[in-house]
C-alpha cells in the first residue's frame, strides 16, 4: 500500500501543476481577447501576467505548506493510534505546534496572492 500512497501523491502534485499551467493560460487568453475587443490596453496586459504568476506561486507555497501540515497531521494520528507505543507529550505538542506553523504560513501565503488579483 505504501507504493500506491506515494503513486497518488506524485500524481496529485503533477494535476495541480498542469492546473495551475492551464489556469494561467485561460487568464491569457482572456487578456488577450480583452485586448482585441479594446477592454484593455495591452501595456497592462503584461502587468496582470506578472501579478498572476505571483498569485499562482503563493498559491503553490501555500499548497505545500497545507500538504507538510496533512503529512504531519497523519504521523501524528498514526503514532496516537498504536496504543502500544508510548508518546512523550513535549513531541506530541512538537507536532502540534509544527502543523500550526505550516497551516499559518498557508493563510499568509494566501492573502499574498489574494493582493495580486
Amino acid at each position: 500500500m505504501p507504493g500506491l500512497h506515494i503513486s497518488l501523491g506524485g500524481f496529485k502534485k503533477l494535476f495541480h501543476e498542469l492546473e495551475g499551467q492551464f489556469f494561467e493560460l485561460d487568464k491569457k487568453i482572456q487578456l488577450q481577447l480583452a485586448v482585441g475587443n479594446e477592454q484593455l490596453p495591452e501595456t497592462v496586459v503584461d502587468e496582470k501576467i506578472l501579478a498572476l504568476r505571483a498569485a499562482q506561486q503563493h498559491r503553490s507555497r501555500a499548497r505545500k505548506f497545507h500538504e507538510n501540515a496533512n503529512s504531519l497531521q497523519e504521523l501524528l494520528d498514526l503514532q496516537s493510534l498504536h496504543s502500544h507505543v508510548t508518546i512523550i507529550p513535549a513531541y506530541i505538542t512538537t507536532l502540534q505546534n509544527e502543523i500550526e506553523k505550516h497551516l499559518e504560513n498557508a493563510r499568509n501565503e494566501v492573502t499574498k496572492a489574494n493582493m495580486y488579483e
